[in-house]
């Protein structure tokens, strides 16, 4: 074919060419290097005589040779019958080689994106089998936490995740039943906190509407409850009161005491005090101190209950006072009734007396004994006038009003308690109005208040002293004051 058939050989050399798109050109020459067949179009280059040429041994030869239109081109040689015959030399455009290592690359990139496409899908379709109940537990996980209990997950497998969703279940199922548990156990409680709150606010309620002021101490000694009867006994705010020792809310005096109850009553189970005594505001009230104990003897505080006894103790005064007043007036009746008695015995030895002066008088003819006699008569008529004092006082009277001299009466008053005011050492000192003091009085209770008067003033001057008696016109005259004032001790009110 090489020596006698050109024309095979041309057409080999062609077929060869067309048979790859990378073969940019061939052509055979024979062993002295000339071309026997080649596929240029436009005649054989001379620039490749002589390129790439085979050494004697080898089995092929490549060498790259750079051209204008195809660029870079692997121009390789191969022996024919070891070079006895001749060579082949193939041009492969490496231009070509990498359009083709592209399209091969694309290719393979292509197969690798859908191998890669298909392994994602197949390894989202295993994670998303596999996750679920992973995912499933975490939004479970994730409700329970926001509150929303009881959460179950259904169990698609038997393995470690099966386990691990069946334990969560259980978990999930006990939680539920527990959390049901403290909810009721909570509403009780709460039931309780309000029955309680309830119970409390009428305890409250009950011990401020006692009349009893309640002051409750503290183990330490400390107030820590007060009403408001307290805060009136007591004198002091509740403000003032709260977390102040015990001492402080009484008075200076009996603060010492206080301490000693203190001690006793947390000493002494069951201890009881009850004492009347003054507040800071001297309110009179009756104490009453009691300790507080737990069960197991623990000592918990003081409970002091005082009652104000103040408006009881003026009554008492008072009621003394009226007693004394209707003694005082009993007496006086009394020796009214004596007075009486004995002046009815007196004025008939008394008129015998008057009787027989008053003969001797006029029978006398020696002028030397009538003054004696006259000194009789006028003191057995000073025995009379007392006498028919007595008598007046004695007598109960209708209430007749009438113009009477109140200097006079008082002269007359005074007469009947005149011995037994100086036998006290009572120095009588009447400052009486000018002129006389007449006015429309009951004489006979006028009377009967100066005597009170003047006997309680002699009451209350045991070590003697001045009693003076005064009369003044008052308002231009239109009353008249009787004022009695005396050194005695007096009184409260």
């Amino acid at each position: 074919v090489l020596t006698e058939d050109l024309v095979s050989l041309q057409q080999l050399v062609t077929d060869l060419k067309d048979s790859d798109d990378d073969i940019a050109y061939a052509y055979v020459a024979d062993r002295k290097r000339g071309v026997l067949a080649h596929t240029f179009a436009g005649g054989f280059p001379n620039d490749l005589v002589g390129v790439n040429v085979l050494q004697p041994g080898e089995k092929w030869r490549q060498e790259a040779l750079e051209t204008d239109e195809e660029g870079l081109i692997h121009d390789v040689a191969f022996p024919i019958l070891h070079g006895k015959v001749g060579f082949v030399h193939v041009g492969i455009s490496e231009r070509r080689i990498q359009r083709t290592i592209s399209q091969f690359t694309a290719a393979i990139v292509v197969i690798a994106g859908i191998v890669l496409l298909v392994a994602v899908g197949l390894a989202a379709l295993v994670s998303w089998v596999v996750t679920r109940p992973v995912r499933d537990l975490i939004e479970a996980a994730r409700k329970m936490r926001d509150g929303e209990l009881g959460q179950h997950v259904a169990t698609q497998t038997k393995d470690e995740i099966g386990d691990l969703v069946d334990s969560f279940n259980q978990m999930s199922g006990e939680l539920l039943k527990q959390h049901n548990v403290l909810e009721d156990r909570n509403w009780r409680i709460q039931i309780a906190q309000e029955q309680a709150a309830g119970e409390r606010d009428k305890l409250r309620a009950i011990i401020d509407s006692m009349v009893e002021g309640v002051l409750f101490v503290d183990a330490e000694g400390r107030i820590s409850l007060c009403n408001a009867s307290a805060e009136r006994i007591w004198g002091v705010s509740a403000a003032e009161l709260l977390g102040k020792p015990l001492q402080d809310s009484h008075p200076p005096n009996l603060r010492e005491k206080v301490t000693e109850i203190l001690e006793q009553a947390k000493a002494k189970p069951g201890f009881a005090f009850t004492w009347e005594m003054s507040s800071l505001k001297e309110h009179c009230c009756l104490s009453n101190y009691a300790s507080v104990h737990s069960g197991d003897g623990r000592y918990l505080g003081l409970v002091l209950l005082s009652l104000d006894i103040s408006e009881r103790v003026s009554l008492e005064r008072e009621q003394k006072q009226l007693r004394d007043q209707l003694f005082q007036q009993e007496k006086m009746v009394l020796i009214g009734q004596i007075a009486a008695s004995i002046a009815h015995e007196l004025n008939t030895p008394l008129g015998t007396i008057l009787l027989r002066t008053q003969l001797i008088k006029h029978q006398l003819s020696n002028d030397s004994d009538l003054p004696d006699l006259q000194v009789i008569e006028g003191e057995a008529q000073r025995c009379r006038r007392i006498i028919d004092s007595l008598l007046g006082f004695s007598r109960r009277s209708e209430g007749v009003i009438s113009r009477t001299d109140v200097n006079a009466l008082i002269r007359e008053s005074l007469s009947l308690v005149k011995n037994d005011l100086v036998l006290k050492g009572i120095t009588l000192q009447p400052d009486l109005a000018d002129n006389g003091a007449i006015v429309r009085v009951d004489a006979n209770q006028i009377q009967q208040v100066l005597l009170n008067l003047v006997t309680n003033a002699a009451d209350a001057m045991q070590e003697g002293g001045r009693m003076q008696i005064t009369t003044r016109f008052l308002s231009g005259g239109a009353i008249l004051e009787i004022q009695v004032t005396d050194d005695g001790c007096g009184m409260d009110q």
